[in-house]
This record gives structure tokens, sequence and C-alpha cells, in this order.
């Protein structure tokens, strides 16, 4: 019963809306911790990858200054000029490349710098000058760059390719430089740095391995990968990560990307020496993990807090909800009349004591109030049920007294001496007992020494049927429920022509016990008919007339047996008066046994 109880009240509105937004706290709070620890994540990656991104790029931007400073030892040193100024004649290439200040110079810079793996000379017209072996496809793309060189540019670089020979394979690219005499600055050649790509991916790869992050750096050539290193050592698509990118944001150096059902930050930049594309990047989903993995404790503490919320809210949720379920059970049964205490309630639950206590001091002045509403309203019919025995039997008495002296004058002895006994039994009904209920066949007997002394009264004007079923004589109705409706037929219609009166007793469809009384008089008025037809389903009686006849048989009823029972009336102009009377169908043996 009590998980039950829990169950219960856990889907109540008041209580699911309760932990909906516990739960949206707690479901805030860890959305909150993990954001909070994720963008930290992310930028110490962003920050990590921003640094590996820029070292490359300076790394690559100073191989161009290299090239640059060993252009201008060559063609600006003071003692090559102070050499070249003793020449009458322009000097040419040979003689540049013959000399060997230049030369050392030259062996110098090439092997403080790993990454430069020889250095050419081309002249005007095509030929290669070089000091050391230069393969046929360094020539080949040698004499290529050259031949497209752009007039006016301070140096070109031309694409990555394969340098294959009898050893090994290497990657190389060249940056190459237009030479001027010094005097005439007259072209003469080109100069031509042998760049070895391998030596480049050897340092990114140094660089990045020691990154706490999973991720890397990639030098792009346009699409295309011209090396690159991973701290994992596995790249990921190089084309279509730069791709991704780009299309994310033109405007944005870093953000997040998806590719191939992973996420990856990325930062971009570009090398303006050479136009080529350098991407750091990082394993974003990596970072997740990473950042479940840091606080997790922290996620643990946020659950044990929302589970210890959830048990205190169902155990105050399961007080809460017995009380209410008390007070709008006690309230249900103080509708039907029953005023109950809610005592027990108050020590259980202490935050509620002011209003059971409320309550309970409510019901009890409700209850005295009916007892003493009941009373006074019983008391009232009391007295009108004995006003109206000694309003019925002045009138009736004046009328039958002087029938019976004009009987006793024409002689008619038999019908003295009957309606005599018929007014002595009335009389005795009358005075007999209290006003509570009688058997249908004591009304009925009453009803007919009451219609037969009028009928000597009015001969040949009545016309009295009966339809009563022999099986319902033994119903329990209030006592006076029939003879005041028929005396209203007498009340309220002048008997100068004949009139029927027909008086009925049927089941009706849900066992209830239907009584009616008819007659064949002009009817009543359609306003009257609703000002009437009003009290009676209001109960109230604003004539004392009036109260006395339809409205005091209706009220008993309905005070006796409830409001489904009482008086109904029907009229229509010309049709006569139906009186329709509604009571419980049980006998006194019936109620003996409910009892």
């Amino acid at each position: 019963m009590a998980k039950f109880g829990i169950r219960r009240g856990m889907f109540q509105p008041l209580n699911c809306m309760y932990l909906i937004l516990t739960l949206l706290l707690c479901v805030m709070m860890e959305a909150l911790v993990f954001e909070r620890g994720y963008n930290k994540m992310r930028a110490e990656a962003e920050a990590a990858i921003n640094e590996q991104t820029n070292m490359a790029a300076e790394q690559f931007a100073d191989i161009v200054t290299a090239t640059r400073d060993a252009y201008v030892m060559h063609s600006m040193d003071e003692e090559m000029n102070k050499i070249l100024s003793e020449i009458d004649s322009p000097y040419t290439l040979e003689y540049i490349v013959e000399s060997q200040y230049l030369k050392n110079a030259l062996y110098y810079l090439i092997s403080g710098n790993e990454l430069f793996a020889d250095v050419g000379f081309v002249r005007r017209g095509g030929s290669v000058i070089t000091y050391n072996s230069l393969s046929n496809q360094d020539k080949l793309v040698l004499r290529q760059t050259t031949e497209t060189y752009p007039l006016g540019t301070d140096y070109v670089l031309s694409q990555v390719y394969d340098n294959k020979s009898l050893l090994n394979s290497q990657q190389r690219f060249l940056v190459v430089r237009e030479m001027f005499q010094n005097t005439q600055r007259e072209s003469i050649g080109f100069m031509a740095f042998f760049i070895d790509v391998d030596g480049i991916r050897q340092s990114l790869e140094e660089s990045v391995r020691h990154m706490e992050q999973a991720g890397g750096v990639l030098l792009m050539e346009g699409d295309t990968l011209v090396c690159g290193g991973d701290r994992n050592g596995a790249l990921p698509d190089a084309k279509a990560l730069a791709q991704a990118a780009r299309q994310a944001d033109e405007t944005a150096e870093s953000g997040i990307v998806h590719l191939q059902e992973k996420r990856y930050g990325y930062v971009l930049r570009e090398e303006p020496y050479t136009g080529w594309t350098v991407l750091g990047y990082y394993d974003a989903d990596a970072l997740v993990s990473q950042c479940l993995r840091d606080n997790a404790l922290l996620h643990i503490a946020i659950f044990a807090a929302f589970v210890l919320i959830i048990i205190i809210e169902l155990r105050s949720f399961r007080f809460l909800n017995r009380t209410v379920r008390a007070l709008k059970d006690a309230m249900a049964q103080a509708e039907q009349g029953r005023f109950v205490q809610l005592d027990g309630l108050v020590e259980k639950n202490p935050e509620l004591h002011t209003v059971v206590s409320g309550f309970n001091r409510m019901s009890a002045s409700l209850q005295q109030l009916v007892y003493d509403n009941y009373v006074a309203r019983l008391q009232r019919k009391e007295a009108e049920l004995k006003m109206l025995r000694l309003q019925i039997n002045p009138h009736f008495l004046y009328n039958t007294l002087n029938l019976i002296h004009s009987l006793a004058v024409l002689g008619e002895n038999d019908k003295v001496a009957r309606m005599t006994e018929n007014m002595g039994q009335m009389f005795r009904y009358n005075m007999a007992g209290s006003s509570g209920g009688v058997h249908l066949r004591d009304e009925i007997d009453l009803l007919r020494r009451y219609c037969e002394i009028q009928q000597v009264r009015f001969p040949g004007k009545l016309r009295i049927e009966w339809d009563v079923e022999e099986e319902l004589l033994d119903c329990s109705i209030e006592k006076y429920t029939l003879q005041p409706l028929v005396e209203n037929i007498f009340k309220h219609n002048r008997l100068h022509d004949p009139i029927r009166i027909r008086i009925s007793a049927r089941p009706g469809p849900a066992g209830e016990l239907v009584l009616e009384v008819w007659n064949s008089g002009p009817g009543i008025e359609p306003e009257r008919l609703a000002a009437v037809q009003k009290e009676l389903a209001e109960g109230s009686a604003r004539e004392k007339e009036t109260s006395i006849g339809l409205l005091n048989v209706n009220e008993r009823i309905r005070m006796a047996c409830g409001s489904d029972y009482g008086v109904q009336l029907f009229s229509e102009p010309g049709q006569g008066v139906l009186v329709r009377v509604t009571l419980p169908g049980r006998s006194e043996k019936e109620k003996g046994d409910d009892l």
C-alpha cells in the first residue's frame, strides 16, 4: 500500500511538476558543469593547436626568409661588391658561381639549415650550374619554374615533386629568385634553393608529439597535402578536412567541423610567404570523452543529490497527498451531510496543522449548524402539520355538521349514521400518532371516507375513479399525502358542473411509488402554473395558503425521502390538473430490514 501510495502521489499534476522541475534543474546543472569543462578543454586545445600552427607557419616562413638572406648575402655583400667593382666588364654568372667566397658562404648556409637540400643557378639561356649533383627531375623542375617566372617578382615557389635517386626518394620544392648585375640591374640568371619536405615533416611530427590533445598539423598546397604530423600517427582526410574548414566559416580561423562521423576542431592559417595553408586540428569527440572522465565525480555527486531530493520529495508528497485525500474525502462526506474530524492527521503533518485544525472547526460548526437547522425545520413542519389539522377541521366540520343536520331533519337516518361514522374515523386518524409514515392502505381509507362525505355534499356532481394496485397498499408514505391534494380540488373549483376525479397508485420505472390525483377541472393559467412549479422545484412557499397544501406535502416528502422525491404539477387549459407524487417504493417491512 505504501508503494502504491507513493506511485499514485508521483502522478499527481502538482507532484509531477515538482519532479520535472527538479529533474530540469539537475539536467541544467549537469549541462552547465559539462559545458564549462568542455569549453575550458576546448579553449586549451585550441590554444595548443594554435601554438603548433603558428610555429609551423613561422618555420615555413623562416625557410623563405633564409633564401632571401642567402640571396642578399650573395648580391649585396660588401666584399663581393669590392671585388666586382675592380672589373670593368660586366661580370657573368659563371664568375659569381666560381667565386670561392660565395661558395664558402653558401655551403655555410646549407650546412646551417637542415631543410636546405641544395642550391643551384640557372643561366638566362637555361643551362644549370650547381655545386652539388642534381637529379634530372631537379633540373627539369628548375627549368620549368624559371621559364614561367613572372617579371618583377621577388621569388616564386615550385610545386612539390618527388626527387628519385638510386639511394632514396625525396620530396622537394624550390624557392627561385632572379639575379641581377649589381651595377646595371640586368638579369643574369636565377638562384634556386632546393627545400627538403621530409625535413619539414619530421619537424612537424616532433612538434605535435608533445601535444596533450589528440590532433596534429597539416601543411597544404591548395587542397593537396604537402606534409603533416599527428600525435597518434594517423592523419585524417586532409583534403576533406581543409574543404570543410574553409566552408564552415570563411571569416573564422577556428571552429568545429564534422568529417566522416567525427568532429574535429581546427585552426586555419594562410602562410603569407608561400600562400600555402597551415591547418591545425584536434579530435573534438575525444575532448567530450575526456571531459566526462575528468568531471565524473562531480556528475556522480549531482546525480546522488538528485536521487536524495527525489526521495525527500516523494516522502513529502506521500504525507501531503494523504492529508489532501483525507480532506477531499471528508469534504465529500460533508456534502452528503456526514461531518468527520481529522484529528489523527495533525500529529503526522505538523506543516498542515492550521489547515486541518481549521477544517475540523469548520466541520464541527457545520454539523451543529445543520443539526440546528434540521431541528428548526422539523419543528416548523410539525407546527405546520398541526396547523393543517386545525385549519382543515373547522371549515370541513362546519359544512359536514350542517349536512348531518339537514339529513336528520329529512329523516335520512342511515346517511346520518354513515356520515357520523366517517367523521369519527377521520378525526380518529387525524389525532392518532405523529406525522410520520403510514401505510398507503390507511391513507386510501381516509381519502375514501373524505370523498364519500363530499359526494353526499355534492350529489350527482362527483365521479371518483380509483386505480390502486393491491400489492402497493403496504407501501409506507407520509401522513396526509393524498387528502390535501384532493381537498385542493374542492377549494379551487366551482362544482356547478360535474367533475371527474381519478386517484391512482402504480410502481415507477425505477421501483419508486407513483401516486397521481387528476381532476377534469378547467385547469390552471400558464403564469400561475409556472409560479407554482417553480415553488415546488425550489421547495419554497411564498403564500401561506399554498404552503399548507401542495408545498407542505412536497417539502415534507423531500425532508423525509430526499430531493429526488416530491410533488409535480401538470395542467393544460381545458385538460384538467394532474398532481403527481413520487415516493420510495418500500414497505414498512423493507424499511425495517434496511435498518
